[in-house]
């Protein structure tokens, strides 16, 4: 998000991740600490994929001139590839470029009656946050 947010990322690869808000999974955490009987269970924290150039898109929609240095591009799948010989960074990402990986949090859902606000709202409060405590310059 800093990256996005500082120009860091100058061109969105295909990819992307579960997001959930930090809120959310401290809540999940409290829900199943106070629920008899949650001894050995285990809960996946995670909301909807979404892929970083929806994300780009979501800041720059919402943020405005605080948006300003968030990138328009898309990186090529070849780029990212020949990115990969010579960064770490990028050989990470070349393996998982179009991988979409989802998340279910079902079980969450019905056992404790966890919900997570939408993802939007998480992207653009964590955006937010991050500029008000100057961790992110625009």
């Amino acid at each position: 998000m800093r990256r996005l947010l500082d120009g860091g990322v100058s061109a969105t690869p295909d990819l992307g991740f579960g997001v959930v808000d930090v809120r959310d999974t401290a809540d999940l955490h409290v829900r199943a600490l106070r629920a008899p009987g949650m001894a050995g269970e285990r809960f996946i924290a995670s909301g909807r994929y979404v892929k970083l150039r929806e994300m780009a898109d979501l800041l720059r929609a919402e943020l405005g001139a605080q948006a300003h240095k968030v990138t328009t591009r898309n990186a090529p799948d070849w780029l990212v590839r020949l990115s990969a010989l010579f960064s770490a960074e990028a050989r990470v990402a070349a393996g998982e470029l179009g991988v979409i990986r989802h998340q279910d949090a079902a079980h969450a859902k019905a056992v404790l009656g966890w919900q997570t606000r939408p993802v939007e709202r998480s992207i653009v409060d964590c955006a937010r946050s991050l500029l008000e405590l100057g961790l992110a310059r625009t």
